[in-house]
């Protein structure tokens, strides 16, 4: 009984010690700046996954809960000038716990909110894998869904055959924080196609410009750009919701007669007078929208396209 004893304080001594205590505090900073160097390449999410929440943080923080219980053991049986001391340790462990807590079983997420706003929904960082399948390129049917992340299980190790009903799709590899392009190109053999168009937002302190693509003919796209929104739609709406925006309606030329160009019918909204400022634009065209002199300008419009991203 002795010797267990004997034996005991001697591994808690070891455990206890100076030398271990800073070893393990190396360590950790060592994976902090891992994990920092991470973050600013990448973002905090990729920080957490790859670093943060990964056994290279989780073996330094357990040694240093060890570590942490060994001190305090050591000093077994406390008194009364050991109270900051003791509290002090506990509240370490009890911290590094809770982290553990919310990384297994928390929700992280955000909720954006304007003014006066109310809302219940949250943003969260869950990732997934959903396919579709379409005739026309207007109505889509699900054919598979589920949770999954390539960053923790990368395509390349873990190889995903999704069955569909002519075959299957093999996923054989995965690019996080790829950069998507997209190539426009005309379709004039279809009729269903949707209009493409190139814009442009313009002041001394703006300057931005998107595509725009309505995945059929009949259909609506939209882009929200905060107090703003541009509308790419088949007829006019009545309702703006309240808020500034510029709907465009593309008018294929062939449709018009003979010679006559693809153009666009545009109604802007202003939400603070109420106003709509009505027209029409063809490529190259500027409009001012009444908003903080934006101007609007038409780069490129063509009625009838298809989407390829790569």
């Amino acid at each position: 009984m002795s010797s267990r004893r004997t034996l005991f304080r001697k591994v808690i001594r070891e455990l206890a010690s100076l030398k271990l205590a800073v070893l393990i505090i190396i360590s950790i900073g060592v994976v902090t700046a891992w994990g920092t160097i991470v973050e600013a390449r990448f973002d905090a999410l990729a920080a957490k996954k790859i670093v943060y929440s990964s056994i290279w943080m989780t073996i330094p923080m357990t040694a240093l809960v060890i570590c942490l219980t060994a001190v305090m053991i050591d000093r077994w049986p406390w008194q009364k000038r050991h109270t900051g001391f003791v509290l002090a340790h506990i509240g370490i462990i009890i911290l590094i716990f809770g982290s553990v807590v919310t990384g297994s079983y928390g929700v992280d997420g955000s909720l954006t909110l304007g003014i006066g706003d109310k809302g219940k929904a949250i943003t969260v960082n869950q990732t997934d894998l959903a396919v579709y399948s379409s005739m026309d390129g207007s109505q889509f049917t699900k054919i598979f869904d589920e949770e999954m992340d390539f960053f923790l299980k990368p395509a390349q190790s873990n190889r995903l055959n999704i069955q569909i009903p002519d075959g299957e799709i093999r996923i054989i590899e995965s690019y996080p924080y790829a950069l998507r392009e997209q190539k426009f190109i005309e379709d004039k053999e279809n009729d269903r196609a949707g209009a493409a168009i190139r814009f442009q937002l313009q002041n001394p302190n703006v300057n931005m410009t998107e595509w725009m693509l309505q995945p059929s003919k009949d259909a609506a796209e939209s882009k929200d750009l905060g107090p703003a929104q541009v509308l790419l739609v088949a007829q006019f709406p009545r309702d703006f919701g309240g808020r500034n925006a510029i709907v465009l309606k593309p008018v294929i030329g062939s449709e018009q007669g003979a010679g006559k160009e693809d153009r666009l019918e545009y109604q802007i909204h202003s939400a603070r007078t109420g106003e709509i400022k009505k027209g029409s634009l063809t490529a190259g065209d500027s409009v001012d929208t009444g908003w903080m002199g934006i101007q609007f300008r038409l780069k490129v419009s063509t009625a009838r396209q298809r989407r390829y991203q790569l």
